[in-house]
């Protein structure tokens, strides 16, 4: 996958570089999509075994808006770019509570609305925790967990602190790779842990871990339920290979 270049290119400071990215990925830049799975309509083979670099000028403290457009009018001009959103009907779900009383699940905690963030620097244990080879100390869970909008993912668990329920929707949803629609009416600010087999396949092995909806249910009290919803998705009209410089 592309990655951004070492230099950092940033756009509120009026620059952006990207290295050796798909062209799949610039049309996304031009024209994003909130909903999951990202469908891409029309784009040719190329687009993404073909890897390009871009460097671009914007002026400082530019808007996600005005950088939207910047790639729109980019790609336009470089690549004969024209495309579309379209509303179609896709798989989905629907978030709901598990259990009758409404009640959480262990492993999704209600947080303060205010988040005091002068809190001390991480534990040793941490760095390790981030680590490959070993868990995070609990301290180090302790300390993602109670921070503002922490995040460690090991293996096969995600630890998130003190983040919006709109989060952990788009969590799940990326997850799932579906669209998902919280109907629970959570609101507010939770921390979580959730331990989840990444790849369906490995649920069948021994002492593997669940599926995302079994774990959904079981450490967070929710539940996924099948339906069909409105997903945008995104028709490419046209499209070439960019000229040179």
């Amino acid at each position: 996958s592309g990655r951004v270049a070492p230099s950092g290119g940033n756009p509120m400071a009026g620059q952006m570089v990207l290295i050796n990215v798909p062209a799949r990925t610039l049309v996304l830049n031009a024209f994003p999509i909130r909903t999951m799975p990202v469908e891409v309509i029309g784009l040719p083979a190329w687009a993404d075994s073909e890897r390009y670099d871009v460097q671009a000028r914007t002026r400082p403290g530019v808007s996600p808006d005005e950088l939207q457009n910047m790639w729109r009018t980019l790609l336009a001009r470089r690549m004969k770019l024209a495309a579309h959103y379209e509303t179609r009907q896709r798989p989905g779900y629907n978030l709901v509570f598990a259990r009758k009383d409404r009640s959480l699940g262990s492993e999704l905690k209600p947080q303060p609305a205010e988040c005091n963030a002068s809190r001390q620097g991480p534990p040793a244990g941490l760095v390790g925790g981030s680590s490959r080879e070993q868990p995070p100390s609990l301290d180090a869970e302790q300390y993602v967990l109670q921070s503002c909008g922490g995040r460690l993912t090991f293996r096969n668990t995600v630890y998130a602190g003190h983040i919006a329920f709109t989060e952990i929707v788009d969590l799940i949803s990326r997850a799932i790779g579906r669209t998902v629609i919280d109907r629970t009416g959570l609101v507010g600010r939770f921390s979580l842990k959730l331990t989840f087999a990444a790849q369906p396949e490995i649920t069948a092995e021994k002492d593997a871990p669940p599926s995302i909806f079994t774990a959904v249910e079981e450490q967070l009290g929710l539940k996924l339920e099948s339906t069909t919803t409105d997903a945008t998705v995104l028709i490419v009209d046209g499209i070439e290979r960019p000229s040179e410089n």
